[in-house]
């Protein structure tokens, strides 16, 4: 008798091959940072006089000691800020704010200071969200990304899960969301579904206690 799927049964199904295609991909393409490079850095930050050090260095980012590596060994774009960029891509997609603010799960009040502060200066999370909700390739990506000190690394493997979404024009940040949580990582921005599914299970613990 042919098994019949149900529709969670099979975004369940689904969710597993993705889980396991980001696991092969990032067993492809890791590679952990040479101990040469993170010397290097180690220097910097203790030796660098602090009108010269880059704005990020106290890594506020939740993707921890790598971030601090792009923040310091590259160099920003000239030209327009990330918030400069940012807009200008909206504007140039033909998107609306709204749209890209909601799909990169973020608040209006915090896409209004991003917009509002040509200056400001994002978590990683935010500017990976907001270039996915752009629909941006790899290249594009890393161009944003450089403009708030940051860059998509080989060397993080949280990094590699967004960069399999990209490759794969896979553009959902509550999906990439998920496969950041399974694989024990920080989510880009607000972990929409991956808390949905957290609050229907403590729905159910809660009536199962009652219950009994």
């Amino acid at each position: 008798m042919p098994v019949i799927l149900t529709k969670n049964l099979q975004k369940k199904l689904d969710r597993m091959k993705l889980f396991n295609a980001v696991e092969k991909y990032i067993s492809d393409y890791y590679k952990p940072t040479p101990f040469r490079v993170l010397k290097k850095v180690i220097i910097r930050c203790f030796t660098s006089p602090p009108d010269k050090m880059i704005p990020n260095i106290s890594a506020r980012s939740n993707m921890g000691m790598f971030s601090i590596i792009a923040d310091l060994v590259l160099r920003r774009p000239t030209g327009q800020t990330f918030s400069e960029k940012l807009m200008t891509l909206i504007k140039h997609k033909g998107r609306k704010p709204q749209e890209i603010y909601y799909k990169a799960a973020i608040t209006k009040q915090h896409f209004s200071k991003i917009k509002n502060n040509i200056d400001y200066q994002p978590a990683k999370g935010t500017a990976i969200a907001l270039a996915i909700a752009l629909h941006l390739n790899l290249e594009e990506t890393n161009d944003l990304l450089r403009r708030a000190g940051y860059i998509l690394s080989h060397s993080i493997k949280s990094d590699l899960i967004v960069e399999y979404f990209i490759n794969e024009k896979f553009y959902d940040v509550d999906e990439i969301n998920i496969q950041l949580h399974s694989h024990g990582f920080q989510p880009l921005t607000n972990n929409r579904e991956v808390k949905e599914e957290v609050s229907k299970k403590k729905k159910i613990i809660n009536k199962f206690n009652y219950d009994n």
